[in-house]
């Protein structure tokens, strides 16, 4: 073979074989892959995450912000994202809290790796769900809520102190005495501050407004040109009549818990005062009376030594509250737990001075505020047995005016120093503030809120003493005003 038909048969057969190779890549052979170039992370992700605790919110939210810039707004149902940060360490700092919250920190710093994403947890205690009283000036107060969404209702407005009595047992309406020019009428509110109105328009004064169990009707001690008594009346102040007569001298009325009677003081039975009991008819009218109390309670000549001046059942029904004031003489003022069939009254805090108890939500303990007899205020809690006894703060705490969470893991109060109200466990731990500002006080939670659950040992925000100058007001004691309206033998 010549050379040059050497040369055609080889070109021949390389322009076969690229045919050949074409046909395949078409019957699906991959072409090449290219393999883009590796790319090397510089950045990481912070990620903040916001756990809500307690039973309340905050209405605005609150502010998260990295390394003192890029401010952004952190809710309950929301986190808030950092992308594009350097490697190192960056710091996060919560702010904008309200006062009825408490974060777990405000500040925390975070070292941030290359290429990954950390998150970071802020755990947010707040409070809400109880409506409680706010001095204006020396002659006027009024009633504002905080509400479980973190808002704040203002509940009345107007001249007159006012003193919060009771919330519906169904949450909706809160009962409240307003000073008048005529005397003392009682008011209700709903929750939302709207439909305020008084429910009695007498002469006289009106004290002491209780919701009866079911919510249909309200109880309430009334004085005027007849007598002191207990009246009773529609939520609506419709249909008011006396409980049995208005003689000679009935007050401070208490509902049986499954509302067929009343518990109240009277004057009727030949001795100042008993405990006594009445069908809502004002049929079975009677006292009930103690062995343990007959020495002290009786002698009242020339003057009583002791007055019963308040009055609680138990949420079973099966126990009476009666607090005990000192009339003229050496007897310490105490609340006692007594039978409703008269068996046994037994002193609740012992040789100390103890006044305004209420009830847990279980009716197993009571919240009792005490006293050391001079400027020192207190909280204690006891088993209706009078068993367990325990101071959750001490006197130089100066707080009183407590009232169960309905829970009944937390107790709200008033802090006597800041004229503020605060909130604790029931076994005193985790003491915080609640509010700020002008003086507040007077916590009654709305039974209908929802379960708060203890505090967390969340970092306490410590407030600035309150520094308004606002004449402070009776409401430590506000049964001493009602305490004056009662006559003396």
């Amino acid at each position: 073979m010549s050379e040059s038909t050497r040369r055609r048969a080889t070109a021949s057969l390389i322009a076969s074989l690229s045919l050949v190779q074409l046909g395949c890549g078409a019957a699906g052979e991959r072409a090449p892959t290219v393999v883009p170039p590796i790319v090397v992370p510089t950045i990481g992700k912070l990620v903040i995450v916001l756990e809500p605790r307690g039973n309340g919110r905050d209405a605005d939210g609150f502010s998260a912000a990295i390394d003192g810039a890029s401010t952004r707004t952190l809710t309950s149902d929301a986190s808030v994202a950092y992308d594009s940060l350097s490697p190192g360490n960056h710091t996060v700092r919560i702010a904008d809290i309200a006062p009825q919250c408490a974060a777990s920190a405000d500040s925390i710093t975070r070292a941030v790796k290359v290429g990954a994403t950390d998150t970071v947890t802020v755990g947010m205690t707040c409070l809400g769900g109880f409506a409680y009283l706010q001095d204006v000036d020396a002659n006027t107060t009024d009633l504002f809520y905080l509400t479980e969404d973190g808002r704040t209702i203002q509940l009345t407005n107007g001249p007159g102190l006012k003193f919060i009595e009771a919330w519906s047992p169904d949450g909706t309406q809160l009962l409240y005495s307003q000073e008048q020019t005529n005397g003392w009428r009682i008011h209700t509110v709903r929750a939302d501050g709207t439909d305020s109105r008084p429910l009695t328009s007498d002469v006289g004064n009106e004290f002491s407004p209780r919701w009866s169990p079911d919510g249909t009707h309200i109880a309430y001690q009334k004085g005027d040109s007849t007598g002191v008594y207990i009246a009773i009346s529609d939520p609506d102040g419709a249909n008011v009549h006396p409980l049995a007569g208005t003689s000679p001298v009935d007050f401070g009325p208490s509902w049986s818990a499954d509302g067929s009677r009343l518990y109240f003081g009277c004057y009727r039975f030949q001795r100042i005062y008993d405990l006594c009991t009445a069908a809502l008819d004002g049929s079975d009218l009677r006292p009930i009376r103690y062995a343990a109390l007959d020495p002290i309670v009786t002698p009242c000549t020339p003057a009583c030594t002791v007055v019963p001046i308040q009055f609680a059942a138990s949420p079973d029904g099966l126990t009476i509250a009666i607090e005990l004031a000192p009339g003229q003489g050496p007897v310490l003022e105490r609340v006692w737990a007594a039978s409703v069939d008269g068996t046994s009254a037994i002193p609740l805090s012992g040789n100390t001075i103890s006044f305004a108890g209420r009830w847990s939500p279980s009716g197993d303990r009571m919240l009792l505020n005490i006293s050391d007899g001079g400027t020192g205020y207190a909280m204690a809690t006891v088993n209706t047995d009078g068993s367990s006894y325990r101071q959750i703060v001490s006197y130089a705490d100066s707080i009183s005016s407590g009232d169960w969470s309905p829970d009944g893991t937390v107790i709200a109060y008033n802090d006597l120093r800041t004229r503020q109200i605060g909130a604790i466990n029931a076994d005193g731990s985790n003491r915080r503030p609640l509010t700020t500002g002008i003086g507040k006080g007077t916590p009654i939670w709305n039974p209908k809120a929802r379960a708060v659950g203890t505090l967390s040992s969340d970092r306490v925000r410590v407030s600035a003493p309150n520094l308004e100058k606002t004449p402070i007001l009776s409401r430590l004691r506000p049964e001493m005003l009602r305490r004056s309206l009662h006559p003396r033998p």
